[in-house]
């Protein structure tokens, strides 16, 4: 039920951050299992709740104000929150990367081919070591993508799978 004070845009709004994820979180699940099959590791979803926090994370406000506002720093909040809260019982750092890949993807971006595996190891490393903020996560990922008008998203799944693989 929609408050007096919501207005109709503000629950749509709302609605379809619901919406939003939901699907994150079943495409996070779908990773996962898929990432621990073609790679290895322990299957399972620690924490069902804990999964739906990390992924809610990127569309957090305070006073309707969006703490998150670029699409890099909800990139940045989703691949910490996803790296540091482990909802899965293994694989949180390649679903985290896999995760943000795709979010990016969706709007546009996608990680340059000129990265080397190392750093991108190196990188989501130091993010499970809780070394990075959301600020530095989103101005790496700024730094480190491009336009992915010309890509396929079946090369960025390749690219990422021999990341993971790693």
């Amino acid at each position: 039920m929609v408050s007096e004070n919501t207005s109709e845009l503000e629950h749509d709004v709302d609605q379809r951050i619901v919406e939003r994820v939901c699907n994150l979180t079943h495409q996070s699940i779908y990773a996962h299992a898929r990432l621990i099959r073609e790679i290895g590791g322990t299957p399972g979803l620690r924490d069902e709740s804990i999964l739906n926090s990390a992924i809610s994370a990127p569309f957090a406000t305070f006073y309707n104000e969006d703490l998150h506002p670029t699409i890099f720093d909800k990139a940045g909040a989703l691949m910490r929150s996803i790296s540091l809260d482990h909802p899965f019982v293994d694989g949180n750092k390649r679903v985290s990367l896999t995760m943000t890949a795709a979010f990016l993807f969706e709007h546009g971006f996608a990680l340059k081919d000129s990265l080397g595996d190392d750093g991108i190891v190196e990188f989501c490393l130091s993010i499970a070591r809780g070394e990075r903020t959301v600020e530095e996560i989103a101005n790496w990922l700024r730094n480190n993508t491009d336009r992915a008008s010309a890509r396929s998203f079946k090369k960025i799944m390749e690219q990422l799978h021999d990341t993971a693989s790693a």
